[in-house]
């Protein structure tokens, strides 16, 4: 799935930095969800919510996938309790 944001947003930004995205109708998703949780400012709960969430829905049996990009290894630390390298130090290896 492609998420592709647009150079122009019709909608007003909800922060600072932020973009609101939403899903593409073409897709014709019906029986799934995509959640995003993007917001410019840090220490808000993103990482813990997004973690809670992903394990909470893993464990009612639905296929979960979390991508997290945050330098600091939020989700990564909270959901398997190890650092691993983050996305952006694999990017610069």
């Amino acid at each position: 799935m492609t998420v592709t944001l647009p150079s122009h947003s019709t909608r007003p930004a909800d922060g600072e930095g932020s973009v609101q995205v939403h899903q593409d109708d073409s897709l014709h998703i019906e029986e799934g969800a995509l959640v995003l949780a993007v917001y410019g400012k840090g220490g808000i709960g993103k990482s813990t919510t997004s973690s809670n969430l992903s394990a909470a829905f893993s464990k009612l049996g639905k296929r979960v996938l979390q991508i997290g990009c945050d330098p600091k290894h939020d989700s990564t630390f909270t959901l398997t309790k190890c650092m691993v390298p983050t996305v952006i130090d694999t990017l610069e290896e």
